[in-house]
């Protein structure tokens, strides 16, 4: 963490900082600002000169001070699909958040969640208050979002009374309740199973390389055209143009997957376990196919964690808008990577970093040349079979 001057304050270190904001969102004098350090990602600055010594920043930390998680046991995991068809396809995999914040908003409550920026260049976290702002919130935007407003503005709504859904990363969900201090009765709080977090500075420069000058008006990182086991990474421009790339074709989803500009925290990130802080986990069911054929037809389904006595709650008041069928933890898991354990570092991390300025097609044209050579043979098939499908 950078320090304009000496303090006693010390938060987690580079390596740990999950860039949550829960210290900012707390900070009382407002010492503390979050700024994009030199790998693009945010990190919690002190301004010394203001800080009053009261150490709340430290306390709510979930990486100092850890948020306790669900008990062993406790967590249940069930395959669900939203009935509603063209809710489902307009989702990343099952349509779950929809069902969740359309039932929250239809009782007078407030939905939090990730949206794009108004040039697609960051995330940031809003909220809504209607059913017509549920859309901004849906499917994976694969940077990490900024959300120290949006952390006071929820506390601001559960003050009132009104019934909130805040959804976010494991590491976001963990800031917020570490911020809150307190279980407040009328929050439902929902994660998902995370694969760590890209630089947001890497999108930008990304983002700025692909657009050409052209403004951006669209970004889906899951385009189901060619279906849900074969979404797409699709842009549109202004001028009608449109970029469409498989996630092994695209070079900033290959660099992503590829583990090569997540986040440092993210390689060894405490909150990427089954059991949970959040009441809920929703992911895409990988491997429903096999493991739950019955609930597969290739529009997409989630994986929901269940890890309390509200998330139980309010799934079975949405039984007449979802079909939910129970699986096993084992099988719900299988192949979600990002549910349990370490994520690998790349070897290729701190070598792309350090010669950064090279930019993102240089950055693809490694990984490819550094690709197992029946790596690229099944990426040529699946360019052939796309486009005689």
């Amino acid at each position: 963490m950078n320090n304009k001057r000496d303090t006693s304050i010390r938060l987690a270190d580079r390596d740990s900082c999950t860039g949550c904001s829960a210290c900012a969102s707390v900070c009382p004098s407002g010492c503390i600002t979050i700024v994009d350090d030199s790998e693009g990602f945010l990190q919690p600055e002190i301004d010394a000169s203001k800080c009053v010594q009261c150490h709340k920043c430290e306390a709510t930390c979930p990486v100092i001070s850890p948020q306790p998680k669900s008990l062993p046991g406790e967590t249940k995991a069930y395959a669900i699909i939203n009935n509603n068809e063209e809710i489902r396809l307009s989702s990343s995999s099952g349509g779950v958040f929809h069902a969740l914040a359309d039932y929250i908003i239809s009782n007078g409550g407030v939905v939090f969640g990730a949206r794009f920026d108004e040039d697609f260049l960051g995330v940031h976290h809003d909220y809504t208050e209607s059913r017509e702002g549920i859309a901004p919130f849906m499917r994976s935007k694969y940077l990490q979002s900024r959300t120290e407003e949006s952390f006071r503005e929820c506390r601001e709504f559960l003050n009132q009374g009104r019934q909130v859904l805040y959804s976010g990363t494991p590491c976001q969900i963990a800031g917020l309740l570490k911020m809150l201090g307190r279980k407040y009765e009328n929050l439902l709080t929902v994660d998902l199973i995370c694969h760590g977090v890209p630089s947001p500075g890497v999108w930008r420069k990304y983002l700025k390389w692909v657009a050409k000058c052209k403004k951006v008006t669209e970004v889906n990182f899951r385009n189901k055209e060619y279906g849900w086991n074969n979404f797409q990474i699709s842009i549109g421009f202004s001028d009608g143009s449109r970029l469409s790339e498989g996630q092994t074709d695209n070079r900033y989803f290959r660099g992503f997957l590829r583990n090569v500009f997540l986040r440092r925290s993210c390689y060894h990130c405490m909150y990427r376990t089954s059991d949970r802080v959040s009441d809920l986990t929703i992911a895409d069911y990988w491997g429903a196919d096999s493991l739950c054929p019955e609930m597969f037809d290739n529009k997409g389904t989630s994986i929901v964690l269940v890890h309390s006595a509200e998330g139980h709650n309010i799934l079975n008041k949405l039984s007449n808008s979802l079909t939910v069928k129970e699986q096993s933890i084992g099988n719900a898991v299988l192949c979600n990577q990002g549910a349990n354990g370490e994520n690998p570092i790349s070897s290729r991390r701190n070598r792309y970093f350090f010669f950064h300025g090279l930019g993102l097609q240089s950055l693809a044209d490694y990984v490819a040349a550094h690709d197992a050579p029946v790596v690229r043979v099944r990426r040529k098939i699946k360019k052939v079979w796309r486009r005689v499908k």
